[in-house]
């Protein structure tokens, strides 16, 4: 029986990488996307020969987001995961425009226009399989934290479109799933846009959840069809998520302190 496919973006690291794995794991062809070529080559030398397809690009580059879309298109998937991005540790006040300008480049604009034209793509395809469509967002889209402002405003803005997807479409045609992770040991910490001097060590996401795990959660919520597929949250982020719906000044208060 042919495997199905998947198309996984940010496969080169964290997460990404990790649900790679699990798929392949599960018996699935993964269309591999990253900027980093030997990343992607390391992960298809840990496949069977043909399971993984490379296909690297850039998301800072516009002009390669309709020529990556049609060439994972045709490999058929059922299955598109939306998950590259960076992470900011940074204040508001020392935020230039540039700086602003790229999260939300990284973490919105591009993959909601990745999500349009697989949309567009869909449209006309009288022969087009159902396709479940996955963003990875952040729990920073529903509670914000210090330091985080433009990557927590680009996490709300897909949790808003990914939503409004949802509610849009036919789910026997196209559905629709937004992953939000709490905290997860990964490098992205490490590569944050930061002020000056690199970001600092991160205890949260140093203590999070293993990604093999987290991976492994988030392909069983999507099986299952969950539209909110929430992972690697402990005890102080599911009070947050708690206090953010009903006592929200009292949240920001205690985010203020833990800022300082």
């Amino acid at each position: 029986m042919e495997a199905k496919t998947c198309w996984i973006t940010g496969a080169t690291s964290g997460i990404g990488r990790a649900l790679a794995r699990e798929y392949l794991g599960r018996g699935w062809k993964v269309v591999a996307s990253g900027r980093a070529v030997d990343a992607l080559e390391s992960l298809a030398a840990e496949a069977p020969p043909g399971m993984v397809v490379q296909l690297p690009f850039d998301y800072e580059n516009a002009a390669s987001l309709p020529l990556a879309v049609a060439a994972a298109m045709e490999h058929a998937p059922v299955l598109v995961i939306l998950n590259a991005g960076a992470s900011q540790r940074m204040r508001v006040r020392d935020m230039g425009q540039a700086d602003l300008a790229r999260i939300i480049r990284l973490d919105l604009s591009a993959p909601i226009e990745l999500a349009r034209l697989i949309v567009v793509s869909r449209k006309d395809d009288a022969a087009r399989r159902p396709m479940r469509l996955v963003a990875v967002s952040s729990l920073a889209g529903m509670v914000p934290t210090p330091v985080r402002a433009g990557y927590a405003a680009a996490k709300h803005g897909l949790l808003g479109f990914f939503t409004t997807l949802a509610a849009e479409e036919d789910p026997a045609d196209l559905a629709v799933s937004i992953v939000m992770p709490g905290f997860v040991q990964t490098s992205i910490a490490e590569r944050a846009f930061s002020g000056s001097g690199g970001p600092p060590p991160d205890a949260d996401i140093d203590g999070g959840m293993d990604p093999a795990v987290t991976a492994h959660r988030i392909a069983n919520g999507i099986e299952r069809g969950r539209l909110f597929i929430l992972v690697a949250l402990d005890a102080r982020t599911r009070l947050a998520l708690v206090l953010r719906i009903f006592a929200p000044s009292l949240l920001v208060s205690i985010l203020r302190k833990r800022g300082h």
